[in-house]
């Protein structure tokens, strides 16, 4: 796609240890169909200690102009931030080392937000995997009794929108709004950026016909501890802004303190709160099969029914203990 008044695009991909997944991240940028000249990489390096930086240099193309940047600080805004002020063009796009994506992901998002006039667009989060594990947690993470409504990663019409993954700005609106917000502790970079681009009065645009391919973690280990620090970054979000974002981040961990609230009556106070301890912990355990069952139905992936009865509790319980336990501890996270 070769037009001399296509806009330039400066790509931001802020990178820690993630020897496994950039090759195939770069590559697919290295195969948009998009006029070269008009692109530039930066890669903001957080201290590797892996063979990322060895793997980058060896595929490195000439076709698009690419830099290597460092920041020690290991801070995925701090990273974004340092992308946006090298970037030399007037759009910016994030990408995450786990990510990758279609040929012509760069026109669509171009395309889209030329129709749109909005500030900020993207698509739908699609799971790829390497092993069965990989892909449950992918079918598990997408889907509506694993995340709730969270339209990028279940599926929706093209509209404006709250939020969308993983970003394709313009570079006016991130400077409009002074970039990302780096603050201590846990907090979502993400849904905060495009909360500001919207109070500033711009907008977020998502397209369902745009998909961007990501790797989900590998093992269940990785999801508890990805889904516990997304619990942490919600409430320590929520704490300093005062308010809850939707409704729909306190399912889980009312759910938790509510059964066991139950149960320790139940135990201590009146047996009859163990009956409806039970109950709920039946209902709960049929929409799980349920859910699992249909969705492994539905993926024809029939492994996926027993492995999803073990991925939407932790996911659940992760979420859920990192949400509560964020109320009660304020402390600072390497973001990686």
């Amino acid at each position: 796609m070769k037009n001399r008044n296509l806009p330039g695009v400066s790509i931001v991909i802020p990178v820690r240890n993630e020897e496994k997944y950039i090759k195939e991240c770069l590559m697919s940028m290295y195969r948009q169909k998009y006029d070269k000249n008009k692109l530039e990489i930066l890669i903001i390096d957080g201290l590797s200690s892996d063979a990322t930086l060895k793997i980058i240099n060896s595929i490195a193309e000439k076709k698009i102009k690419t830099r290597i940047l460092v920041n020690p600080e290991k801070n995925t805004a701090i990273s974004l931030n340092l992308g946006i002020t090298e970037a030399i063009h007037k759009i910016i796009m994030r990408a995450d080392a786990r990510s990758s994506f279609e040929n012509n992901y760069i026109s669509k998002c171009v395309n889209a937000m030329e129709k749109s006039g909005a500030d900020n667009v993207g698509g739908l989060i699609r799971p790829v995997w390497r092993n069965i594990l990989q892909k449950a947690i992918g079918i598990g993470t997408t889907s509506i009794f694993g995340v709730g409504n969270s339209a990028f990663r279940t599926g929706c019409d093209s509209g404006f929108v709250k939020t969308v993954f993983p970003g394709f700005f313009r570079k006016t609106a991130l400077n409009k709004v002074k970039g990302f917000r780096v603050v201590p502790g846990y907090f979502s970079e993400d849904s905060d950026i495009n909360e500001r681009i919207i109070k500033a009065g711009g907008k977020v645009f998502l397209d369902k016909n745009i998909e961007v391919f990501y790797y989900p973690r590998e093992n269940i280990i990785e999801l508890a501890k990805q889904y516990y620090r997304y619990g942490r970054i919600r409430i320590s979000t929520s704490l300093k802004k005062g308010r809850v974002a939707s409704l729909r981040y306190l399912v889980p961990p009312l759910a938790l303190a509510g059964s066991v609230i139950l149960l320790l009556l139940g135990i201590f106070i009146n047996s009859a709160y163990l009956l409806v301890f039970s109950v709920a912990f039946f209902l709960y355990l049929a929409c799980l099969v349920a859910f699992s069952a249909g969705l492994a139905i539905k993926n024809r992936h029939f492994p996926s029914f027993l492995l999803l009865i073990i991925v939407f509790p932790v996911i659940h319980i992760s979420w859920a203990s990192g949400f509560i336990l964020g109320m009660f501890s304020w402390s600072k996270i390497n973001y990686w």
